[in-house]
Order: structure tokens, then C-alpha cells, then sequence
């Protein structure tokens, strides 16, 4: 398949390339010729090489010649790489101005000079020329199979017909050994995987297919399978068709298959498929889509990241004058999305696709059909295995030998891939000459750059996430050939140097996250190419080294995202080119204005109608503008999703958003003077369509806001009458799938919304609420207001929140209520449809009447109650106010009917010294999760015991006073009355800073299930029980920091080690 890919290069080498390297130098009438006997040698290649990719080629000889095309035609891309880079440095160093730079280059760019370096290029053209005649004029290869033309002797024309499983030849001779390890290798029960995939490559004609039926028709392989279904799939790679054949073997209805989409072909199949051992075999596969695989399986792709590497190989090409090339890459990626052969999608509010996975069955098939182009080295290779890669990733940790790296001119993209920050000291990879792509993300050490600089024909550089990294050199200068330059999260970054200004084929400018970078480097409007510039910070007017605000102007190319810091700096933007005129002209999805609030008001003059963006603009951030009001455009933006407006401290009320239909996402913060969210003219209609894509609302720390209101008010306009009065707020009615987070806001209540977090509220507010909850919807409004002479619109909108209806909330979090000792009970009677639950840091409640509130909420599934002080679950075991009786089974009775719990998590509950009695009626509980209850000291023997029948997971984190020894005769009595009635179902077991276990808790013995245990900072645990071997379904453990237990299970000395040396995976560190 390297013969489709290889095309593109091919072209770069007949056209632009050497369209470049005539025009801009004055060659000599030797180059001339050699550039031309050149290019006609590599266009007919090109074309046999397109060919070929086309077909499937049968012969050995004929595979191993290709290869040799092949080869050449990368070297010779990489020397015509050199000359054209060359070109470009003579360009940009003479178009540089300056009678110094001039004076500085005047010897090197003497006529003698150009005259050597001509001489030069021609010879090496020359030999070029004769390595690829000496490879062409192998004439015993071009009459194969008969053939006097070149390409007929390569390939095979016809077209190929549909392989089946049935033996075409009775006997078949030689391969036995081939077919019993495959057979032996489908036949191993020991797999984890539920799926197993076995690649069969190789060249064409060597008897693949034939293997294949061997193993499908081999009788072991008949009786071990439940259905074996065999596939052809041939030229056309499209995984919608596959499923249908593979449906077709399954389901013998042509009609019935051709009407389903791809998730019912998906649906389908898993119902057939579902419980089956089945044998899956896809023959001739063979196609131009597989590109290099260049990441591991399961590694989450950036869609943009894998773009930027396709451009560097060369691999992308935009169709026509109005695409750009990273366009015609984001096409490319939905054609292979819509086929398949992405997964785990993930996307922003854009609705644009940020994170995927390879389908993990296209990942064996790329890495097939790349064969040794394409490799992986993890921790257990030490350095690059044997030549012939071209990409290759390193799953990269701190104890690699990193340089110990041979001097390697064809490797073309080198990606350092690492699950975490790691931190290596000098790194030197000038041996990759011929580098295209160089990815160092997440990879902490001193860049001196003085190896990367000679990397001439890199075009992709990513130094993302290095803390390290403090500034760039000027050699940056000379890597002319650059496109994409990723500085993301380099925390430490403080500056670009201005060479950067000569990298005139940038294209992408990543330095978002850099909050420490002081300004943009003066010129940085030269680079005319730049289609994404994520930050632009306006240096500090003494800063003669720093651009100007009106350089922006420059880049007319810029798309994507923007974001514009420091702004104070230019507080007075009259002096330069006025922002309105340029701002437009971005085609931006995102646009981010940023001033830094020094407590003055000296960019109260700023107009932000300067900053008038793109009117398809999705994304706007503001902040630190200290105007009292917004301009207008804000409100005209119809297209935008997401607003975001924060410590803007003279703001006092915002325009108009309820026109904005395509919003998703509000969020306001500390914005202390804000009072109200104008309605717009239209807001009549509001309360039936009011904000319909509206998804999430943040309002963090607006200490004046009230809600939202009509008319418009003005600069001067004075504050509503009275703090209390509500007349002229309004709360109007959004969509019940709203995620609504309020923070200290403490005039303002709540909304009508799906998941509500209210957070540094006061008892005040609760107790409004629950007036408001109480009020009937019918009362009058006069009798709720205090008004003038209000206006029909007004009778129309003025709803109070006691007209809100919370039926529909299903996510609440209340948290830091500093004065309330009870929780509102009346309030959980309202929410009927409520499933989370959440009460964090209430310093000073004392009642929390959960076993009422478990009645009440018969939809809840997760409770946390945290950071209570003054809170002791465990009295609640008598608690029967609610109730006309006092019969305990009554209450169990309910608790089981009704309890749909699945997770509790108790946290920093210091006052429960046990669980209270209606734990162990919660009859679908999964998930415990007990820490920092320092008061705790027992967990009943009946509880634990009936927990174990449903629990999946118990952790149990730093509760110093608890005693897991305690009644345990009478508890293991009853232990096998319980596991007649059902097994248990723990399968993951955490003991964390337990101080006072001494010996693991007896009933563990009985865990049939268990598959996960850890035994962390129990520091007076000695030893391992006799038992412990009996726990055959135990595959994890985990020891840390647990003393004498820790040193009697080192492997294979450690006293108890032969009780755990069966466990699959044993950490005891």
C-alpha cells in the first residue's frame, strides 16, 4: 500500500518542488538539464507506482523491486528537500533588509559561492539519476508473466473475484505448520480479550487465502466455533458494506439487511453475534485507505494533531483555491470517520469532533498494511529495531536510553508519546535528519535546540507541555520549512524569540495555556500564512521588541480560535489601526478579549464595538473589562454557543440574550456589581421557547444579581427601590435539561432546570425556596409583588419562582450552607424525578433525616453527604417522626419497595460512631464509599453482612477509630444462611489508613467475587490469614506502605508470599 502513498511525494517532486527551486535560482544550463532528464525519470515512476497501488501484485520479485522505487523516491524527495530549503533561506535572509544582514551574507552568497553550490546540486541530481536508471533497466523483471510494457509486467488487471471458504485444490502441501499454530493460537482458551485478532500479510501469491480455508475447514476449528463466517471484503474498504456481509452470513435476508442503517447493522449483529464463540475471517483485504498508523491502540486522537501530521508527510492536498490544505485534512478525516474506522467520539460545544480512537480492528489493519514503515517501540525494546521505518512512535518513560540513537536518515516522523509528564535531561535527535514530524508532548528537558535546528525538513513540531521550557532561540529561524508549532502549556514560557518572525510557512501557532508569556514578538504580522494563532499578547508600550495591537491586521488568514491578552496594554487604541476594521475579517469560531483588572478605570474608555468579531462567531469570552456596560454586538451574535464573562467589577447589567437560540452555555463570574440580564423586545414569547439549546448556566460569585428583567437601563440609572423588592425581576422558564451551578449569589434563588448546584448559599435562601416550592401557581400576582402601574408585557412575564416547577430536577448539590441545622425535608417531597443527591459542608446541621428523604426520593441512585461537623448518621436509628408508628419492619418494608440507591458516599462525618440500621435495607446499593470519618468505630456485623449480597465496590479511607475485628463468632454463624440465599457480589475492596486493623476482617474469606483488594497504609497489619489462598477470583492486590505485611510479601522471599504468588497482578510497593 506504500505505492498509493507514496504518490503524493511523487508529486511534490515534479511540481511545486521543482517549480521552486527553478524559478529562485539562476541555474547553470548542467542543472537545468539534469532537473529535467530528473523529472521525467520521476513522473514515469510515479505513474508505474500509482498503478501498482491499484492492483494486487502477484509476484515476489516484482514487490521487492517496488520497494526499491520506493526507496529511491523518498531520498529523492529528501535531496530535492535540501535544495528547496536551501532556496527558502537565501529568500528569507535577502528579503530581510538591513545593510548588515547583507554585509554578514555578501561572501556566502558570492557568484563563486552559487557557483560550488550548483555544481553540487547537479552532481548529486546526476547520481540520483542513475541509481533510479540502474533500478529501472532490470529488464528480466519487465517481461514477467509475459508482458513487454512496463506496467503490464507489474500488474495483475483483471478484475478480482470474490474469495470463498470451500478448497479449490484437494491436497495442499507444505503448510501444516502455518495451520496448526494458527489453529492452536484460535483454539486458546487463556485470551482476556473477548475479541482476538490475527493478521495473515504478506505479498500477493503467497497463499494466503489458501491458509485461511485450511484453518476454516479444519474440523477442531468446526466444533470449537458456534458460527464461522467468511468474508471477502476486496478493493473497496467500507466497514457499512463489511457489516452487511458479515450480517448476510448470519442472516440469510438480502432485503431485510439492505434497508439497515450502520447502527441497526451494529444492533443487529450484536443480537446474533451476542454469547456465540464465533470465527470471523476477512480475506483480501487491501486498500489505499489504511494510512500509517502512527499512535498505539486505545490512544485518544486529536483529529487537528493528526491533520497537522498528514500535512507534514505531504499527505494532504486541497482541491480547490478556496480550500485551505488543513480543510482538505479535516475532509479527509470525516471520509475515514463515516467509514469507520474512528471510534469513542468526543465533541465540543462546536459541535466539532476534539478527541477519538482508532477503530481498534482498523488499527491491526493499518499496521498490516504498513508492515516495518510503521512501528511502535515500548519499554521492553531498547533502542530503534532493524532499518526500513519511516514513522515511529516511542511509548516514552524516564529510564529509556534516549540516547542512544543511531544516525538514521529515513525515519520521517518520531512521536514520544507518554501517559503522564516525564522528565529526561538532554535529549539529541540530529541523527533524524530527514525528519518531517517531531512530536515531544508531555516531555520535561532543557531545549537547547541545537539539535532540532538541523531537522531542515521538519514541518511539525510539538514541544507542548514542557515546564521547562523557558524561551527559544533564534535558530528556531532555521527551520524554514515549519508549519505547525505546538508551545501548548509550556507553563514556564515566557517569550518568542524573533527569529520565529522568519518561519514564513507557519500555518499553526499554538500557545495557549502560556501564561507566563510577556508579548508577541515585533513582525509577527509577516507570518502572512498563519491560519491559527491561539494567543496574541500585546506587549507592554516600553517594550520596543514587543508587536504592536494593529499587527493582527496582517493576518488575514486566521480562522479557528483567537485569543487576545493583556488589552489593558493598549487601553487606547486610537493611536493604532482601528480593531473594528480587522476584527471582522477573522473567520474565527472562538474569540477571547482579556484584560488584567488592576483595581483602576483606565480602560473604562475602550469601546469593545472596536472589537466587533465575525457574525458566525460560536465561542466569546470577556474578561477584566471595566466598562459599565457591553456593546451591543454581544446580543447580535446569533450563532454563538457558548458566552463566558468574568471579573468585569463595573458591570452592572448585561444586554439581551434570550434572541441568541443557539446558545448553549452561560457562565458569569465574579462579576460583583452585576444586577440583571436584560430581556429582549421578543421576550413575550419566552416563556414557551425561552433559550431552546441551552444546556448550562454557571453563576459563580454575583453578589447583587436578582435575575432578569425588562427595559433597558442606563449608566446613570439608579438601584431598584428596595433590596427585596422583585418586581421588575422575572425568572422565566427554560428547558428542564438545564445544568444550572449557582455560587455565592445570595440574591438569588433558583431555576427551573434538570441538575441544580447551589453553593455558599444561606439558610435565608432555603427557606425561600421552600416558600416558593409551597406557593400555589394560581395565586395572583399582585398578591406577590409590590408594582406601579405594570405593563401587560410585564403581568405576562413577571413570574415568581414559586410558578417554577421542580418535577423534572434530577441532579442537586447543595453546598457550604453555614447556618442551617436541618435539612429541608419539604423540599425533597418535590422532586419526584430527583436521582443525585449532594450535601456538602454544612458546618452546623445536625439533622439530616435521610431515611426520610430516601422514602421520598424513590428516583434516587447517588447520595454523598460530606463535611457535616456537627452531623451523627448513626443516632437516626430511632428517628421515626415521620411516621404514625414505630414497627421497624414497616420502615424496612418501605426502604426495600421504594430505595433505588446505587452509590453513597459519606465523607468527613466525624460525630458516626456506626452506620445507621437502614443501610442494610438499601437492596441495590453498588457502591460504598466511607473516608475521614474520624468518629467511626463499627460497622455492624448485620449490615456489612447483608451489604456484601449487592455491594460491587466498598472503600474505606482514614477512620483511625475503626475495629473491623468485632463480633465475629456470632457474624460467621449467620454467613452461610447468607450465601445460600444469593453469592456475594463484592468485587473491589480498598482498606485505606485503617489504624487499627490488625488482621484482615474474617468475612473476606467469603467474597466468591472478588477480584480487587488494597491494603494501603494499614500499618499494623502483620500477617496474611491462612485463608487467604481460598480467594481463587482475586486478580489484583495491591500493598502499600502496610509495614511488617509489606516485607512478608516480597516476591518470592516474603514469608506469606506463597499465599499471593498465584494472583495475576501483584503490586507491593
Amino acid at each position: 500500500m506504500a505505492e498509493l502513498i507514496i504518490g503524493n511525494v511523487v508529486e511534490s517532486i515534479t511540481g511545486d518542488l521543482l517549480s521552486v527551486i527553478s524559478e529562485e535560482i539562476r541555474l547553470a544550463r548542467v542543472v537545468k538539464v539534469e532537473l529535467r532528464k530528473f523529472q521525467q525519470t520521476v513522473s514515469i515512476i510515479g505513474i508505474v507506482l500509482r498503478e501498482a497501488g491499484k492492483r494486487q501484485i502477484e509476484d515476489e520479485n516484482v514487490n521487492h523491486w517496488l520497494m526499491e522505487l520506493i526507496d529511491v523516491i523518498y531520498d529523492a524527495d529528501d535531496l530535492l528537500g535540501d535544495f528547496s530549503t536551501e532556496v527558502l533561506r537565501r529568500r528569507i535572509v535577502m528579503g530581510g533588509g538591513g545593510n548588515r544582514i547583507l554585509s554578514e551574507v555578501s561572501i556566502f552568497f558570492s557568484s563563486s559561492n552559487q557557483l560550488v553550490h550548483q555544481f553540487k546540486m547537479a552532481h548529486r541530481l546526476k547520481k540520483m539519476r542513475e541509481r533510479i536508471d540502474a533500478i529501472s533497466h532490470d529488464r528480466s523483471l519487465f517481461r514477467i508473466g509475459g508482458y513487454n510494457d512496463l506496467i503490464g509486467s507489474l500488474v495483475e488487471n483483471q478484475v478480482r473475484p470474490e474469495t470463498s471458504p470451500y478448497e479449490r485444490w484437494p491436497y495442499v502441501i507444505g503448510r501444516d505448520k502455518d495451520k496448526n499454530e494458527i489453529i492452536e493460537f484460535l483454539l486458546n482458551t487463556d485470551f482476556d480479550e473477548n475479541v482476538t485478532v490475527l493478521p495473515i500479510v504478506g505479498i500477493g501469491g503467497l497463499g494466503k487465502t489458501t491458509l485461511a480455508r485450511l484453518v476454516f475447514n479444519d474440523k477442531s476449528v468446526k466444533e470449537y466455533f458456534e458460527l464461522k463466517l467468511w468474508v471477502c471484503v476486496s478493493t473497496y474498504f467500507d466497514v457499512q458494506n463489511i457489516l452487511r456481509k458479515i450480517l448476510r452470513e448470519c442472516i440469510a435476508s438480502e432485503e431485510l439487511n439492505a434497508n439497515l442503517d450502520m447502527h441497526e447493522l451494529q444492533e443487529k449483529l450484536g443480537e446474533e453475534l451476542h454469547g456465540k464463540k464465533f470465527l470471523l475471517v476477512l480475506d483480501d483485504v487491501w486498500n489505499e485507505n489504511p494510512r500509517e498508523c502512527l499512535f498505539p491502540k486505545d490512544y485518544v486522537l486529536e483529529p487537528r494533531e493528526l491533520v497537522h501530521l498528514w500535512m507534514a508527510q505531504g499527505y494532504v492536498n486541497p482541491l480547490g483555491s478556496k480550500r485551505t490544505i488543513e480543510e482538505a485534512g479535516q475532509d479527509h478525516f470525516m471520509e475515514l470517520l463515516s467509514r469507520g474506522f474512528f471510534q469513542d467520539v468526543e465533541k465540543e460545544m462546536y459541535g466539532n469532533i476534539v478527541r477519538c480512537k482508532m477503530h481498534y480492528l482498523m488499527h491491526d489493519l493499518a499496521q498490516s498494511v504498513a508492515g516495518n514503515e510503521c512501528i511502535t517501540i515500548d519499554r521492553a525494546h531498547e533502542i530503534m529495531p532493524q532499518g526500513g521505518a519511516r514513522h515511529v512512535s516511542i511509548i516514552a518513560t524516564e529510564d529509556y536510553e534516549w540516547n542512544r540513537f543511531e544516525r538514521d536518515g529515513t525515519i520521517r516522523s518520531l512521536l514520544l508519546i507518554v501517559e503522564k509528564r516525564i522528565e529526561i535531561g538532554h535529549l539529541d535527535i540530529s541523527c533524524f535528519r530527514n525528519l518531517r514530524a517531531l512530536r515531544l508532548q508531555g516531555v520535561v528537558w532543557d531545549v537547547t535546540f541545537d539539535s532540532i535546528s538541523e531537522l531542515k525538513h521538519l514541518r511539525s513540531l510539538d514541544l507542548s507541555k514542557n515546564d521547562k521550557l523557558i524561551s527559544l532561540p533564534n535558530s528556531i529561524s532555521r527551520l524554514c520549512n515549519l508549519e505547525t508549532l505546538n508551545l501548548r502549556e509550556c507553563l514556564s514560557l515566557q517569550k518568542l524569540p524573533r527569529g520565529i518572525t522568519k518561519l514564513v510557512n507557519l500555518r499553526q501557532l499554538d500557545v495557549s495555556g502560556c501564561s507566563r508569556l510577556t508579548h508577541m514578538p515585533r513582525g509577527i504580522g509577516k507570518l502572512t500564512g498563519l491560519q491559527m494563532l491561539s494567543t496574541f499578547v500585546v506587549g507592554a508600550q516600553w517594550n520596543s521588541d514587543a508587536a504592536r495591537f494593529n499587527e493582527l491586521s496582517k493576518l488575514t488568514g486566521l480562522r479557528n480560535e483567537l485569543a487576545i491578552q493583556n488589552l489593558e496594554r493598549s487601553a487606547s487604541i486610537s493611536s493604532e489601526e482601528d480593531a473594528s476594521c480587522f476584527m471582522e475579517n477573522f473567520a474565527l469560531q472562538y474569540l477571547g478579549l482579556h484584560w488584567v483588572w488592576k483595581g483602576d478605570t483606565a480602560n473604562e474608555r475602550v469601546d469593545l464595538e472596536r472589537f466587533r468579531p465575525h457574525p458566525d462567531l460560536r465561542g466569546l469570552r470577556i474578561e477584566g473589562y471595566s466598562g459599565v456596560r457591553f456593546s451591543s454586538w454581544v446580543a447580535q451574535l446569533d450563532k454563538l454557543v457558548v458566552i463566558e464573562i468574568s471579573d468585569c467589577p463595573q458591570c452592572r447589567y448585561l444586554p439581551p440574550l434570550d434572541d441568541l437560540h443557539s446558545l448553549k452555555r452561560i457562565s458569569l463570574e465574579t462579576l460583583r456589581n452585576l444586577e440583571w440580564i436584560e430581556l429582549s423586545e421578543n421576550s413575550e414569547r419566552l416563556q414557551s421557547n425561552f433559550f431552546p439549546s441551552l444546556e448550562e448556566i454557571e453563576l459563580k460569585h454575583l453578589d447583587e444579581f436578582k435575575g432578569w428583567r425588562t427595559g433597558t437601563g442606563t449608566e446613570g440609572e439608579e438601584h431598584i427601590q428596595d433590596e427585596d423588592d422583585s418586581s421588575f425581576f422575572m425568572l422565566p422558564i427554560f428547558s428542564d435539561k438545564i445544568k444550572l451551578s449557582i455560587d455565592e449569589c445570595p440574591r438569588f434563588s433558583y431555576m427551573h432546570c434538570q441538575r441544580l448546584q447551589l453553593r455558599g448559599t444561606t439558610n435565608k435562601i432555603l427557606q425561600q425556596l421552600l416558600r416558593d416550592v409551597g406557593c400555589h401557581a394560581t395565586v395572583p400576582l399582585s398578591s406577590q409583588f409590590t408594582m406601579a402601574v405594570p405593563t401587560p408585557l410585564m403581568m405576562m412575564m413577571m413570574t415568581s419562582i414559586s410558578y417554577m416547577s421542580l418535577s423534572t430536577l434530577t441532579s442537586i448539590t447543595i453546598e457550604s450552607v453555614g447556618d442551617a441545622k436541618h435539612l429541608p425535608v419539604e423540599l425533597f417531597q418535590s422532586l419526584p424525578s430527583l436521582q443525585s443527591l449532594a450535601i456538602k459542608c454544612w458546618p452546623c446541621l445536625k439533622d439530616a433525616s435521610v431515611r426520610t428523604i430516601l422514602r421520598c426520593l424513590t428516583a434516587l441512585k447517588t447520595l454523598e453527604i460530606s463535611d457535616c461537623r456537627a452531623l451523627d448518621l448513626s443516632t437516626e436509628d430511632g428517628d421515626h417522626s415521620d411516621d404514625d408508628d414505630d414497627d421497624e419492619d414497616l420502615h424496612a418494608r418501605r426502604l426495600q419497595g421504594h430505595s433505588k440507591l446505587q452509590l453513597v458516599h459519606i465523607r468527613g462525618i466525624h460525630k458516626m460512631e456506626s452506620l445507621p440500621w437502614w443501610f442494610q435495607h438499601l437492596s441495590n446499593l453498588q457502591e460504598l464509599r466511607i473516608s475521614l470519618c474520624l468518629g467511626l468505630k463499627s460497622l455492624p456485623g448485620g449490615v456489612i453482612l447483608r451489604l456484601l449480597k449487592t455491594v460491587r465496590s466498598l472503600e474505606l479511607h482514614s477512620c483511625p477509630e475503626l475495629d473491623l475485628a468485632g463480633q465475629e463468632p456470632e457474624d460467621q454463624e449467620d454467613m452461610p444462611n447468607l450465601l445460600s440465599y444469593r453469592p456475594t457480589e463484592l468485587q473491589k475492596l480498598v482498606f485505606s489508613d485503617i489504624r487499627k486493623m490488625t488482621t484482615v476482617p474474617w468475612w473476606i474469606q467469603h467474597l466468591n467475587n472478588l477480584e480487587q483488594l488494597t491494603l494501603a497504609a494499614c500499618r499494623n497489619l502483620k500477617a496474611l490469614p491462612y485463608w487467604f489462598p481460598q480467594l481463587t477470583s482475586l486478580k489484583y492486590l495491591r500493598v502499600e506502605d502496610c509495614g511488617e505485611l509489606s516485607r512478608r510479601l516480597k516476591s518470592n522471599i516474603g514469608e506469606d508470599w506463597p499465599k499471593i504468588s498465584q494472583i495475576q497482578s501483584v503490586s507491593t510497593e
